[in-house]
């Protein structure tokens, strides 16, 4: 039996380490994209961020990947290190796009784009370092506002939310350190929820036609005991009724306890 000679072991290794790299998911070259399988990487967390990672090394990815082929794409990332950055698009079925956002080091970062299937922009929305700040606009299908939103480290300070015509049916925003949300019809406001969170504060105030305040009012647990405070316009309590021992005082109040 003849034994390879240094030569041709040389070039068989040449060989094998010229497959293994035709092989390899990972690209050199960074603008040319990896085309992957589905479920070919997993995701895990590390202090709050997706981590990408090969199925079998386990290793942080790093490329430019296409979850798919050349004819069907369901995903579309760039990965450094394990982290997201760059462009990141989420395909719909029929291959239009779903959902188009930017990172930085794993995290949201800057305008993110959704949409309905048949391409029509669906919600835009702003991040900072994976917090929602600025405004968020979502769309009918026919390409009309359904709200506006400025957001503030995640939470809403203001929006307006509208019907297929344009006309304004809800009104949100932050007044003495209580969120107030308004519902409108033909223009005025019938109902005003109120609610706080540094004094679980929550009640609502109904309005009559000519805008005037028709009845304020909240309900209170206490204990085992569940109240209907009624209030005035100051936010006075005037009233309190016990929904166990008095459900006759209740009954009257029945049109507007839905809405609690």
């Amino acid at each position: 039996m003849n034994l390879p000679t240094t030569t041709a072991r040389v070039l068989l290794f040449c060989a094998l380490f010229s497959l293994f790299n035709c092989n390899n998911k990972t690209s050199k070259d960074p603008s040319e994209p990896n085309y992957i399988p589905r479920n070919w990487y997993f995701v895990d967390s590390y202090n709050g961020v997706k981590v990408y990672r090969d199925n079998i090394s386990r290793e942080p990815l790093d490329g430019y990947f296409i979850v798919g082929d050349e004819m069907t794409k369901w995903e579309e990332f760039h990965i450094k290190e394990g982290l997201l950055y760059g462009k990141y698009v989420f395909y719909h079925q029929n291959g239009k796009k779903f959902m188009h956002s930017n990172y930085s080091k794993g995290k949201l970062h800057g305008e993110e784009r959704t949409y309905f299937p048949n391409g029509k922009l669906k919600k835009v929305s702003n991040y900072t370092n994976g917090i929602l700040n600025g405004k968020v606009t979502c769309y009918f299908e026919n390409g009309k506002v359904l709200s506006e939103s400025e957001m503030k480290d995640d939470k809403p300070v203001t929006s307006l939310t509208y019907n297929d015509s344009g006309d304004i049916e809800s009104k949100m925003f932050i007044k003495d350190g209580r969120n107030i949300t308004q519902s409108l019809k033909n223009g005025k406001v019938f109902k005003e929820q109120i609610t706080s969170n540094y004094d679980n504060f929550e009640g609502v105030k109904f309005y009559n036609d000519d805008s005037s305040m028709k009845i304020y009012l909240q309900m209170v647990d206490e204990g085992k005991d569940t109240y209907l405070v009624e209030l005035n316009e100051e936010g006075k309590e005037i009233k309190r009724i016990n929904f166990a021992t008095d459900p006759r005082e209740i009954s009257k109040y029945k049109e507007y306890i839905s809405s609690l």
